[in-house]
């Protein structure tokens, strides 16, 4: 981040730490860019935090949370003209791991993360995604796949999400 003020020093403590920073440092003037470059290398394994939180789905409902949360703010501090959310990252986030399930074959764990979108994100099942997101789970493994594939183009093209 780059800095035009000084970070505000109290962290909300009903927020997520990483979403809280990032959003203290808009909001004290810091700008956030980012790169397509892979910079780390990750390790995932079956111990890990985040996979419990999948498994239990709190990562998505605290991935659900963030939309809300970061609108309220930015309106509170006259950075946004409405405090309505917008959950197109928690909807991305949670339809990758959707994919991965599907595609490996993991209906039941894939029809828990769809019914969990449905029942909590607001407006999910009347959305493109979420139509397609049935779609796919109706054509299983298949389906999964075709998701990936989408994703990976969808990632690779930048300039096509417009």
């Amino acid at each position: 981040m780059r800095s035009s003020g000084s970070a505000v020093s109290a962290r909300s403590s009903d927020s997520p730490a990483d979403w809280d920073l990032w959003l203290r440092g808009v909001l004290a003037g810091y700008s956030i860019v980012g790169t397509h470059r892979r910079l780390v290398r990750y390790r995932r394994h079956r111990e890990m935090t985040t996979r419990h939180t999948e498994v239990n789905l709190t990562r998505y409902r605290d991935e659900i949370a963030i939309p809300s949360w970061v609108a309220d703010a930015a309106y509170e501090a006259g950075l946004a003209d409405s405090d309505e959310p917008d959950y197109d990252i928690a909807i991305n986030t949670l339809l990758s791991q959707f994919a991965t399930l599907l595609s490996r074959g993991n209906r039941e764990d894939a029809r828990a993360l769809l019914r969990f979108a449905q029942e909590n994100i607001p407006g999910f099942t009347d959305t493109l995604k979420g139509k397609i997101a049935r779609a796919a789970f109706g054509w299983g493994r298949l389906g999964g796949l075709v998701l990936r594939a989408v994703e990976t183009i969808y990632i690779r093209m930048p300039q096509a999400r417009g």
